[in-house]
């Protein structure tokens, strides 16, 4: 088996260990880690699908042999998408924290509204 099968299986363990965790995850900040570990393992198929599986690829006799540097740069720029999504989920948890005391997410559709039982102390 080549390096390159594995780093395929292990990014695609990643994904969908991130993935499971994203599904199966009833408090936000658990989902939040998850959807990182997805990106994570994205990012990281990225980076493996950037190298061919000899190692490198020729563009023509007389050419220097270098590997394809287009899915890394795909790849950071997902990165910092991903760092942004993430982010913005924190503060969409805070705001859910603030407003409804708890961060499990099996009442989540009506997130941003507010508590009837409460009565807002100003």
């Amino acid at each position: 088996m080549s390096n390159w099968l594995i780093l395929m299986i292990t990014a695609s363990a990643v994904m969908l260990i991130g993935l499971y965790g994203l599904i199966a995850g009833k408090n936000l900040i658990r989902v939040l880690l998850s959807l990182n570990v997805l990106f994570l393992g994205l990012n990281f198929l990225l980076a493996v699908l950037s190298i061919p599986e000899d190692g490198m690829v020729s563009f023509g006799e007389g050419l220097p042999v270098i590997s394809d540097p287009f899915l890394r740069y795909v790849a950071i720029i997902a990165t910092i998408f991903g760092f942004c999504i993430i982010v913005a989920g924190i503060v969409i948890a805070i705001i859910y924290y603030k407003t409804h005391h708890t961060l499990e997410v099996h009442n989540f559709a009506n997130a941003f509204s507010k508590p009837d039982d409460e009565e807002v102390v100003e």
